[in-house]
């Protein structure tokens, strides 16, 4: 079988906390699943991500130089540090989409705080409990 070429738009990060840019990643493989499996391996791709990959599609040769070429010229590939991605890459941001909705984050973010909160207050009340049992069993006090 040939080489194909595919154009894999893929989540990336770096961009902030739960957000991501999506970037096209020229792929040469022989399989649209095997450019997908490629990309989700290339540096800055959400990796942890289910949905990490958004398409693929396969290209002509022309097409997949021409991509190339973008991503080359792409100061947010070509920067090797936070620094170097602050001062180069400005314009990044206007393009920054969030994982997750804003209220899904706020309701999940204070159903673990109740969750923690009930957590500690039981685990306060059974010490207080265990402390007040020891307390009757070695002096015999009753309280009330």
């Amino acid at each position: 079988m040939g080489q194909n070429y595919y154009a894999v738009t893929t989540k990336c990060g770096h961009v902030g906390r739960g957000k991501y840019i999506e970037i096209t990643f020229p792929i040469n493989a022989e399989t649209g699943k095997e450019a997908a499996s490629i990309a989700r391996q290339l540096p800055r791709v959400k990796h942890h991500i289910k949905g990490c990959i958004s398409d693929v599609k396969k290209i002509s040769e022309e097409e997949y130089y021409d991509i190339q070429n973008i991503n080359n010229n792409n100061p947010y590939l070509t920067c090797k540090n936070i620094q170097e991605q602050n001062m180069f890459c400005q314009g990044i941001y206007d393009n920054v989409k969030s994982l997750y909705d804003k209220e899904m984050e706020q309701e999940d973010d204070r159903s673990q705080r109740l969750s923690y909160k009930y957590r500690k207050d039981k685990a306060l009340q059974k010490t207080l409990n265990t402390y007040m049992r020891s307390m009757v069993s070695e002096y015999g006090c009753q309280f009330a």
